[in-house]
């Protein structure tokens, strides 16, 4: 019930923002611009953003296989987390709905139920692996800026420098294996959860971190995963025909992730918002902001669709299995 509220309280301040963004624009020039897209374009944008998902997908298989020992198919990977992905930019504000999608999902991709604790330390180490990629192009967008002396609001020079802290800190604490969540959390043991239980799952993020060269591949995969997203806002700028340089690109790239930070339902408000306020920097109209906005995304929507159908997939398979697993008990039972 708590998180439905905070999702409506969400919802309501995307769909705020959203509006707020339209004011005073000229919506006929946004509708030139979409309109300007043919279906073979459209096709182009989808299969790059899909491109992006791979590369999270090949992240996520190297960090599972190397905290379980077990191969994976990456097909089956790649429908767990479509399906994670989707629930997570639908409903952000859950916060542990996609990752729950994906834990439930792996049991169900193998014959046999798959050890929960590595599937937990796996999804908050892609999450981890994906927030520093984040914060890396963030940086080098604001570097942009800094470096043509463009004024950057205050509150956001406040939010990344917390933001570059907290990982620093996290990474500190990775390298020097500090258990700080379980011990930190010792006193809630008995009313809430099994400390030892966190303690498990530190060791096996810590393991992972303790193994350079597979970090390393799973951190390039994800700077390659955001060269993939950069590529996909260029496509977006050639086809509605607006001329951009890469220092464009990397500052609307950094304010994309900025968006994604107020965790709003399907980026509602978030999107529109961060991107006026960066196409502003370079003296672009907001119908253009808008029109990237909308563009991409529809984009992303498509393939949040393709989630959700495998979601209902994993939906019905889970019933059958629960079905079937009733039916021989009772059979066994007569």
């Amino acid at each position: 019930m708590k998180n439905f509220f905070w999702f409506l309280l969400l919802l309501g301040l995307g769909i705020g923002l959203f509006f707020w963004s339209f004011e005073n624009v000229n919506f006929k020039e946004i509708k030139v611009l979409i309109s300007s897209f043919s279906f073979g374009q459209a096709l182009i944008i989808l299969a790059v953003a899909l491109l992006s998902y791979l590369l999270n997908v090949g992240q996520w298989k190297i960090v599972l296989e190397t905290l379980s020992w077990q191969k994976f198919s990456f097909f089956d990977l790649l429908k767990v987390w479509l399906a994670g992905w989707s629930v997570n930019f639908l409903t952000p504000v859950a916060l542990i709905g996609g990752e729950a999608v994906m834990i439930g999902g792996l049991k169900l991709s193998k014959e046999k139920d798959f050890p929960t604790f590595p599937s937990i330390a796996s999804v908050i180490l892609i999450r981890i692996l994906s927030f520093s990629s984040a914060i890396f192009f963030i940086l080098l967008g604001l570097g942009v800026l800094i470096f043509y002396q463009i004024s950057i609001p205050s509150f956001l020079e406040l939010l990344v420098f917390s933001l570059v802290l907290a990982l620093a800190f996290f990474y500190f604490l990775a390298f020097k294996k500090t258990k700080l969540f379980s011990k930190g959390l010792a006193f809630l043991e008995k009313k809430f959860f099994k400390v030892q239980a966190i303690s498990e799952i530190e060791d096996l993020i810590f393991s992972f971190f303790s193994q350079k060269e597979k970090l390393a591949s799973a951190l390039a995969l994800g700077i390659l995963s955001n060269l993939a997203i950069l590529l996909r806002i260029y496509l977006l700028f050639w086809f509605m025909g607006i001329g951009v340089s890469l220092n464009h690109l990397l500052v609307v790239l950094s304010f994309l992730h900025l968006g994604y930070l107020l965790a709003l339902p399907a980026n509602l408000g978030s999107l529109e918002f961060f991107q006026k306020l960066a196409f502003s920097f370079f003296g672009l109209s907001g119908p253009q902001a808008l029109a990237f906005s909308i563009s991409f995304r529809a984009s992303e929507l498509f393939w949040v669709l393709v989630g959700v159908l495998i979601l209902a997939n994993f939906w019905l398979s889970l019933n059958k299995k629960l079905l079937n697993k009733a039916f021989n008990e009772q059979f066994r039972d007569s």
